[in-house]
Formats: C-alpha cells, sequence, structure tokens
C-alpha cells in the first residue's frame, strides 16, 4: 500500500471511531416549534442548513418555502453555533420544527437529528432529506416530485455517481413508504457514525448509505440518472464538434480531454461536469453552491451560470449573488503580503 493511501485509510478509520464516540452523546442544544403550516401531512422534509456566521438566506428560506408548498412538513436543522435566533421569524411560518445542534456528523448528522424529531404519530408517507448545498428549486420541484411518486422505487436521489462505489449523492433523497416502514431504515441511522470529515463523510456515510440499503433489496433510483447524462452530453459534445461550434481553443480542448477520460471509462460527478447539461437539456431543478463559489475542479464555462440560469429560468439570481457576497476564498497562502502594483 503506498504512503498516501495507508494515511488516508488510517485517517478514516480514526474519523469512524471517533464517529462512533460521538454518537453516544446528544448534539442537540435547542429547538422551536414553528407554525407548521401542514399539520396533519404524513409527508416530511429535513432540511440541513450551516453558515459561519448562523445566517438564513433568502435562497434557503425560498427552498424552504418550495417544500411547504408541496405539502411538507419541514424540520429545519442548523449545524450553525452561531444562529440567531432572531431568524426564527422567517423560518417559523414554514416549519414543523426548528432545531439547533452542534456540527457533529455534518449533513447527516443533521439528518438523523431531525428523523429523530419527525412526529410519528402518524405513517410517514414519504420523506425528503435535503441540504443548503445547492440553490434552487430553479424549475417547479412538483415535476420532478411527481416524476418520482409515478415510477415508484424506495430510496431516490436527483443524481447518482460511481465514484468509488455506486451511490445516490447526498443533497437530496426521497424515502418512499415501504422503505420508511420498515426497521432497516432507523438500524441505519440509529447506527452510524457522527464523521468529521468531508471524505470520510462520502467514502463511510453517503456510499454507505446507498450500499446498505441495496443490500437489502430496496430498489435505488436517480431522478437523474448518470449514465443518461453521459449519453445526452456526449451526443451534444459530437454535436458541437460537427459544426465547430466551439466558443475557443481553451473549451475544445477542455471538451476533448473530458470526453477522452468519459470514453476510457473515467467516471466524474454529474452534478459539477454536466450542470449545463442538467439545466438546459432536462429541468433539474438545483445548481450546486459549490461549483457557483469555488468552482473546485474547474470545470470550462462554470462562469456561465448566471446567463444559464437567467435566460432559462424564473428563478431569482439575485439570491445567488447575495449570498456568494459573503463567501469567503480561504487561500493557504492569505499569510503573505499581497505585492500591488
Amino acid at each position: 500500500m503506498k504512503p498516501g493511501t495507508a494515511f488516508r485509510a488510517a485517517r478514516l478509520h480514526a474519523s469512524v471511531l471517533m464517529g462512533h464516540v460521538r454518537r453516544l452523546r446528544s448534539h442537540l442544544i435547542k429547538s422551536w416549534a414553528g407554525d407548521d403550516p401542514n399539520t396533519g401531512s404524513d409527508r416530511w422534509a429535513v432540511y440541513s442548513h450551516f453558515n459561519r456566521q448562523g445566517r438564513v438566506f433568502d435562497y434557503v428560506l425560498y427552498a424552504l418555502r418550495a417544500l411547504c408548498d408541496e405539502g411538507f412538513r419541514v424540520v429545519f436543522v442548523t449545524n450553525s453555533r452561531n444562529f440567531d435566533p432572531a431568524q426564527l421569524t422567517s423560518l417559523k411560518p414554514l416549519c414543523a420544527q426548528i432545531l439547533k445542534r452542534r456540527n457533529a456528523g455534518y449533513d447527516f448528522g443533521a439528518y438523523k437529528e431531525g428523523i429523530l424529531a419527525i412526529d410519528d404519530t402518524l405513517p410517514t408517507q414519504a420523506l425528503i432529506l435535503t441540504n443548503d448545498s445547492t440553490y434552487g428549486p430553479l424549475f417547479p420541484i412538483r415535476d420532478t416530485l411527481n416524476h418520482i411518486s409515478s415510477e415508484g422505487g424506495d430510496l431516490w436521489g436527483l443524481t447518482d455517481s460511481w465514484e468509488h462505489a455506486y451511490h445516490l449523492q447526498s443533497y437530496f433523497y426521497y424515502f418512499n413508504r415501504r422503505l420508511l416502514a420498515s426497521p432497516d431504515f432507523l438500524e441505519f441511522w440509529r447506527k452510524i457514525p457522527l464523521v468529521n470529515w468531508k471524505s470520510g463523510v462520502i467514502e463511510r456515510l453517503e456510499i454507505e448509505l446507498s450500499q446498505f440499503f441495496l443490500a437489502r433489496g430496496y430498489r435505488l433510483t436517480a431522478a437523474f440518472p448518470y449514465y443518461l447524462l453521459v449519453d445526452r452530453f456526449m451526443k451534444l459534445l459530437s454535436e458541437t464538434e460537427r459544426t465547430g461550434a466551439y466558443a475557443d481553443k481553451s473549451e475544445q480542448q477542455a471538451m476533448e480531454g473530458l470526453r477522452t477520460h468519459i470514453a476510457l471509462g473515467g467516471v466524474v460527478n454529474p452534478t459539477h461536469f454536466f450542470w449545463k447539461v442538467l439545466i438546459n437539456e432536462f429541468k433539474y431543478p438545483f445548481i450546486k453552491g459549490e461549483l457557483v463559489s469555488r468552482n473546485p475542479v474547474s470545470i470550462y464555462g462554470a462562469y456561465h451560470w448566471y446567463s444559464t440560469i437567467s435566460e432559462t429560468t424564473s428563478y431569482n439570481v439575485d439570491m445567488i449573488s447575495e449570498h456568494l457576497k459573503q463567501f469567503e476564498r480561504r487561500r493557504w497562502f492569505d499569510i503573505i503580503p499581497l505585492i500591488r502594483t
């Protein structure tokens, strides 16, 4: 085993062990009752929130309102230590409960906290787990939810990934009645380690959730499946090559490199690499905040997000812009004074 691989494996093992220690204690700090506008509904949503300043931005309220409008009772869970209770004024009309907890286990810790807080006096017919890592819905979420409901299945994601191992991506889960009624559901959530390392969360929780339920015979489906996106992307790319419609040489080189990678069996994160295909071709209801704010893997043309959303949807892009103004790009070399000319 290579030294880097061995170190990563050791870190993952240590993170999981510490995660099991963390799950033995409560991380709930405070809870507030919301107005619960959908009282009596048998559909629930848990929304995970984190912001270093503890702010709840308009794009978050917009997403909560969309869930509320579709009849979901919302449990809002913030992992923000600095959460300001003054924001309850805007949250209570949209939520059944608002929970503040320590940031243990990231989104999965928040999902677990919200699940355990759900009123179980009535059987839950559907459960959404989602978070503030995306902007949207860009298109009516009802269309996507109707598609999910009509197709059946036990657990849905919006997108799936084949990186490391097959899994539904964790920013949006939709659990149907059969899985929710099974003891397998609570078994998974009660035993998860509260891992505080992003890569560990992906490998030990995001991937394991899908593999756990697959191994027990449940049907997992993506509303926008990976290989459908790959197929459409490659066809559009072939058309661009045939017509020579590249914007410039840099775009051509980037697209040719991506095509070669995929053609040789490589896999990519669909929410980043296929973001434009998702929105333009499939009316996918979200765009990842990380792509817009950081573009961590240097997707060519990601800056087109503003014009794409403005021209294709009725979503108010000012909500994204307002959030981005608060974004701080952290750099290791910030300690070195900048030389200004």
